[in-house]
């Protein structure tokens, strides 16, 4: 398992937990990755908990900002001054929420929010890197914003970032992330996916996070054994299969099921008031900055649909099939299952 040293300014480096049972997420993330857990304690006070395997740091864990907020995961940047790039947020449209500040010796870091109302986390790295292993199972691999105004969106991106896009071809909604400049179009950094009219109006714009596993069927399985709930039935597309919440665990309305005449209906995503966590398997020599095309499979269990999918050439892990869970009983929490199998 290689250790990363470096994180180039730009991309993502860091994610974390917000939760209101940082015991429960333990319990759960320990037994379902094999994460360890090293508590960060000041002056005899548990201020934040980094969530390691094999020793090299994946996440971390940390209460919600108010008592009445919803556990939600945060994803963050790496950037080169984050006060610049918080101010330049609002000078594009956004808002900070929060800082910048500075976390003891670690970085400097801040919450700000796109024009669409994402919430994105920015990360001055001092003694603190981000993480420190990532495309191994367990680990993060992928980030993807769903949103209502794609232009807007990518206009945000690239002038705080300088990312520039590429069309997924395989999927008219999708736009791929890439480095500003970098003509070669094969080193993707993030994914953005348009909603339309068969998502619920309510859901509202979001940055979501993929984990990497190395067999899906058997995550979904221990995900259930640990108080976790299969929340959606199983729906064939074009593509493969995917699943949609019958209704959100965070109280929102249900997402309508896509119109009859809808040939490729969009994957339902849960809003991100939820904690939701997507997991992806990427097996053999499959990396998701090849541009490899794929078969993808989703094995009967749990009452999924068996199915040999045709082969499709999709960003976050090339591939459509996917159902949701709640990850942590009766909290609001769910994941994505997402699997892979290489050609």
């Amino acid at each position: 398992m290689p250790e990363m040293t470096k994180h180039e300014f730009g991309t993502f480096s860091w994610l974390d937990l917000s939760t209101t049972d940082i015991e429960g997420a333990k319990d759960f993330y320990g037994t379902m990755f094999g994460w360890e857990f090293e508590p960060q304690v000041v002056e005899g006070e548990l201020v934040y908990t980094i969530c390691t395997l094999n020793g090299l740091q994946v996440c971390g864990l940390g209460g919600t900002m108010g008592e009445d907020d919803p556990p939600c995961w945060n994803v963050y940047t790496c950037v080169e001054d984050v006060d610049a790039t918080s101010n330049r947020a609002v000078e594009l449209g956004g808002k900070i929420e929060a800082g910048p500040m500075d976390i003891f010796d670690s970085g400097r870091m801040s919450f700000i929010s796109d024009p669409q109302g994402a919430m994105l986390g920015l990360w001055q790295p001092r003694e603190h890197l981000g993480v420190q292993v990532m495309f191994e199972p367990g680990t993060f691999m992928w980030a993807e914003i769903m949103t209502w105004d794609a232009e807007g969106t990518n206009a945000f991106y690239q002038g705080l970032h300088g990312w520039d896009t590429v069309a997924d071809h395989s999927n008219p909604n999708y736009t791929l992330y890439v480095p500003g400049g970098d003509t070669s179009r094969t080193v993707y950094l993030a994914g953005q996916l348009a909603m339309d009219e068969n998502f619920d109006k309510s859901i509202p714009t979001y940055w979501g996070i993929y984990l990497q596993v190395s067999d899906t069927a058997e995550t979904l399985r221990r995900c259930i054994e640990l108080g976790g709930e299969q929340a959606v039935p199983a729906t064939e597309i074009a593509q493969g299969t995917f699943a949609g919440p019958r209704i959100s665990p965070c109280g929102t309305p249900p997402i309508p099921p896509p119109p009859a005449e809808e040939p490729e209906p969009r994957p339902p995503r849960l809003p991100s008031s939820c904690h939701q966590v997507c997991l992806c398997v990427q097996p053999g020599k499959f990396r998701h900055l090849d541009p490899t095309v794929v078969r993808h499979e989703v094995p009967a269990a749990q009452g999924l649909t068996a199915l040999n999918g045709q082969r499709s050439d999709w960003p976050s892990g090339r591939g459509v099939s996917r159902t949701l869970c709640k990850s942590l009983g009766a909290t609001r929490a769910t994941s994505m299952i997402l699997e892979v199998l290489d050609t």
